[in-house]
């Protein structure tokens, strides 16, 4: 009964003594081996866990890849690819002002499969560390965030020359992939989980639009609509702070944070319905603003209170094996150059390699 439950030192001691009493040679024998398996597992420390106690990211680890991106999240990153992709081909659009519909949507349709071809050429071999995948998304979309942002900011300003359309593409685009790339460095030498990535991408979403809606709840009348997109672009700039500060403190699984973004996505929603509701032709905007913040504040705490219950989710150990491997087998990446072709016309860019 002390083995089954998990007492493994006063089973030892319980065997010892039925050892040494024993009446004949087969029940000695059987107290030796039970009083055997009971020291080595008091004196390694372990315990019994029951499995529904185990951590769903424990639970699944590979045995030798212990430090390898989960599946969840390499989806994530191949689904946002393509929408990065795209809207790279808008931004080129944008930018060239093409004439016909192939010259629009053929660059398109290659960039889309060079973003994805670049997540293929990066999880090749070793493939993606824990979280770094989640790390990318996470960091393209905050960069996304800031430039709209702070691109409507500065349009809306007084006085000042407005960025064209060609400008402020080129704005987002480049916050859009400067944050994808800060995201995929960090995760990948810092070391995080998907559950620490998206934590710090949605502090910084929920930050900048409680400071935004905040804004415009106490704003004057009369003052420019600026100070709305300027508090919310700061806002995801503290959050983004607060994220990465607290993610380790907090290291929640990613199931959590999605509940967290429900959670204060329903909130603001129904605060701002059901005062739209009431409210009816008398609808103020600025108390609109103002509710639909409380509502993402009630919403975001509710689901914290929620779900305390999930377990967290701590950054996997390098594996050995994986560290010793191979230059060649540790990314496809390395075995990737760039080519330059002239042509009648000019010049064709592009990489050549082999993937596994």
């Amino acid at each position: 009964a002390k083995l089954a439950t998990g007492d493994f030192a006063e089973a030892a001691s319980r065997f010892a003594d039925l050892e040494a009493t024993a009446a004949n040679r087969t029940d000695r024998m059987l107290a030796h081996e039970q009083r055997t398996i009971a020291q080595e597992w008091a004196s390694r420390g372990l315990t019994f866990v029951h499995h529904k106690d185990v951590p769903e990211t424990l639970s699944h680890v590979p045995a030798k890849a212990v430090d390898h991106r989960s599946t969840d999240e390499i989806v994530v990153l191949y689904t946002n690819g393509v929408f990065y992709g795209i809207g790279s081909g808008i931004t080129l659009a944008v930018l060239t002002e093409p004439k016909t519909a192939a010259a629009g949507i053929l660059p398109t349709l290659a960039l889309t499969g060079a973003s994805i071809g670049t997540v293929m050429a990066l999880d090749a071999g070793r493939g993606f560390r824990y979280g770094v995948p989640q790390s990318i998304v996470s960091g393209m979309y905050v960069g996304l965030e800031s430039g709209v942002a702070w691109t409507v900011w500065h349009n809306n300003r007084r006085g000042i020359v407005e960025l064209d359309a060609k400008e402020q593409g080129a704005v987002i685009w480049s916050l859009t992939t400067a944050g994808a790339v800060t995201g995929g460095l960090l995760g990948h030498f810092i070391g995080t989980t998907p559950g620490r990535a998206s934590w710090i991408g949605s502090t910084a979403l929920w930050t900048g639009l409680i400071a935004g809606f905040t804004a415009g709840a106490i704003a004057e009348k009369d003052d420019p609509p600026p100070a709305v997109f300027a508090a919310t672009g700061v806002g995801i700039g503290i959050g983004t702070v607060m994220g990465f500060a607290t993610a380790s403190v907090v290291s929640p699984q990613i199931s959590r944070v999605r509940y967290l973004d429900v959670g204060g996505l329903s909130g603001g929603l129904l605060a701002a319905g059901i005062y739209y509701a009431i409210a009816n032709e008398n609808t103020d905007g600025k108390a609109l603003s103002g509710i639909t913040a409380l509502g993402i504040l009630g919403g975001l705490g509710t689901a914290w209170a929620v779900t305390t219950s999930i377990p967290e989710d701590r950054p996997r150990p390098r594996d050995a094996d994986a560290e010793s491997e191979s230059e060649e087998k540790k990314s496809a990446l390395s075995r990737m150059r760039p080519m330059l072709v002239p042509s009648s016309t000019g010049a064709m860019m592009g990489v050549g390699g082999l993937l596994d």
